[in-house]
C-alpha cells in the first residue's frame, strides 16, 4: 500500500493542528470542502484508542470485509446467491490496495450498498426513500467523489430504464441530482488551484501504457507480449500483479467459473448497465484528470461484483450445481431402493413417474432418491 503512509501523516498532521503548541500551524490550512474524507475521519477517530499504524490496518480491514459483504447484499436483491460474493475477494488485494488509495477503498463498499438503496422498489414510490437516497448521495460524494460519480451513474441508468415513461425517469432520476450543484462548486474550487490546471492524460492505448512509471518498469522487466495498457493489463490491476499470462488464466477462470456452476447471461438491462458503466470506464475513462492520476484503473476493484450482479443463474445456490443423482451400484443405491417404498405410499400411481411430485411429497424423516 504505497500511499498509506502519507495518508496516516495527514493524519497526524491534523492532530498536530489542533494543538494550540504545535510550531509550524502557520504553513497550513484546512480545507473541509474535501471529498474525500471518510478514510481520514474513521483513522482520526480511532487513533487515540488504537495508534494510527492500528488504526490504519483496521480502516483498510473494513473494506477488505466490506467488499464481499456489499456485493452479497446486491446479489441478493437481485435473487443471486450470496455465495459468490466470494469471487470478489481476490479483486479487494488489487490496484486500489496496491497503491494505498485509502479513501477510494474504504468508499468503495458503501458504493455498491448505494446501488443496492438507488434499486430498491420503495424508492420509486416513497417520498421518505427519495429523501434517504438524496441525502445518501451527498454523504457519498463526501466519501470520494469518484465513487459518487460512477455509482451515481450507475443508478440513474438503472432507474430511467426501470422508469415507464421518461417523466417517471426524470422523477426517479431527482434525487440523484441533489449532490451536482455542490459538485460544480467543488469543480470550480479545484480548478482555482494550479497543481488541479495539469493536462488530462488519456492514455487509451489498449496494450501498452504511456504512464511513465509502468512504461518504464515494463522495459526494465521485458515485458515484451504483455503490458499495462487497457486491455492486457485487466487482469494485473484485478489482482495487483505484474502481467503475467498465468494470471490471464486465473482471471478467465474467475469469470468463466459461474457459467460452469448455471449462470447465464440477464435479459434485464437493469442489471446490466452497472456493469456495462464499470467496462466503459475501464475502456475510455481518461488515466488522469484534475491533476489525479491512475483514475479509471481504481475501477478495476469493481468488475467481479458487478459481472456477478448482471448475472441469472438457473440454478438457486451452489450446492444444487454438485448434486449428483446417485443410481449406481452399491450401498448408496441400495439405501434408496430400501426407501422408495415410504415415498410411494404416499403417491397416486400416476404421480410415481414424476420428479417433481415425487419431492414435493415425500416427508421430511423420508430420504429422497439421489443426493
Amino acid at each position: 500500500m504505497a500511499d498509506l503512509p502519507q495518508h496516516a501523516a495527514q493524519v497526524a498532521l491534523l492532530r498536530d493542528l489542533s494543538n494550540p503548541q504545535f510550531p509550524y500551524s502557520a504553513l497550513f490550512r484546512l480545507n473541509w470542502f474535501t471529498p474525500y474524507l471518510l478514510g481520514y475521519l474513521l483513522i482520526y477517530t480511532l487513533t487515540p484508542l488504537l495508534g494510527i499504524v492500528a488504526a490504519c490496518k483496521l480502516v483498510v480491514s473494513l473494506f477488505v470485509a466490506g467488499l464481499p459483504l456489499s456485493t452479497a447484499l446486491l446479489l441478493r436483491s437481485a435473487d443471486v446467491d450470496v455465495f459468490w460474493a466470494v469471487l470478489c475477494i481476490p479483486g479487494a488485494y488489487g490496484f486500489a490496495y496496491q497503491w494505498g488509495f485509502l479513501n477510494f477503498l474504504i468508499a468503495a463498499p458503501l458504493g455498491m450498498v448505494f446501488l443496492w438503496l438507488a434499486m430498491r422498489p420503495s424508492t420509486a414510490r416513497n417520498l421518505r426513500a427519495a429523501v434517504l437516497l438524496a441525502g445518501s448521495t451527498i454523504a457519498l460524494f463526501f466519501c470520494h467523489a469518484l465513487i459518487c460519480a460512477f455509482f451515481g451513474t450507475c443508478a440513474a441508468l438503472c432507474l430511467i430504464i426501470e422508469a415507464r415513461s421518461i417523466k417517471a425517469g426524470i422523477l426517479r432520476v431527482l434525487p440523484l441530482t441533489v449532490v451536482l450543484p455542490i459538485a460544480i462548486v467543488w469543480v470550480r474550487r479545484t480548478l482555482s488551484n494550479p497543481a488541479a490546471r495539469r493536462p488530462t492524460i488519456w492514455d487509451l492505448n489498449w496494450h501498452n501504457t504511456v504512464e511513465p512509471y509502468y512504461s518504464s518498469l515494463s522495459q526494465e522487466m521485458n515485458f515484451a507480449d504483455v503490458g499495462w495498457g487497457r486491455i492486457t493489463g485487466l487482469f494485473p490491476r484485478l489482482f495487483g500483479v505484474a502481467p503475467s499470462w498465468q494470471y490471464v488464466i486465473i482471471g478467465a477462470a474467475l469469470f468463466l467459473l459461474p457459467f460452469w456452476a448455471g449462470m447465464r447471461l440477464d435479459k434485464r438491462l437493469t442489471h446490466w448497465a452497472p456493469f456495462l458503466v464499470c467496462v466503459a470506464v475501464l475502456l475510455w475513462c481518461p488515466h488522469a484528470i484534475f491533476g489525479t492520476e491512475f483514475v479509471y484503473q481504481r475501477f478495476t476493484v469493481f468488475i467481479v461484483p458487478l459481472f456477478l450482479f448482471s448475472a441469472e443463474w438457473t440454478l438457486r445456490t451452489h450446492q444444487d450445481r454438485f448434486r449428483v443423482p446417485v443410481y449406481n451400484s452399491g450401498p448408496c443405491s441400495r439405501l434408496n431402493r430400501l426407501r422408495r417404498p415410504q415415498v410411494h405410499r404416499v403417491l397416486s400411481p400416476d404421480q410415481r413417474f414424476s420428479a417433481d411430485p415425487l419431492a414435493h411429497a415425500t416427508r421430511p424423516a423420508s430420504s429422497f432418491p439421489g443426493v
